[in-house]
């Protein structure tokens, strides 16, 4: 996806494309919590058994936290000269 992503912005030489990348950080052990809140039926000690036991996993291989990235393309448009003017006299 990264690699596709920079040859898309680096085509486009006339700077009508523009790529943001926006990098979040979100609490492992929050998400997990929040998973825990949604757990219901007679099994519930063990679900949160589970859920503890992936969240020290997965904070000892990644970190407390998670980071996330999201991406945007936008796109300049332009309105063509003779577009224009036939729109003002009109």
């Amino acid at each position: 996806m990264h690699d596709s992503f920079r040859q898309l912005i680096a085509q486009n030489r006339d700077g009508k494309i523009h790529a943001l990348q926006i990098s979040t950080e979100s609490s492992i052990r929050s998400a997990q919590e929040r998973s825990k809140n949604e757990v219901t039926g007679k099994l519930k000690a063990v679900a949160y058994d589970k859920i503890d036991q992936q969240t020290d996993a997965l904070i000892s291989m990644i970190g407390e936290n998670q980071v996330n990235y999201r991406f945007f393309i936008c796109f300049k448009l332009l309105l063509n000269d003779q577009e224009f003017y036939m729109k003002s006299l009109t």
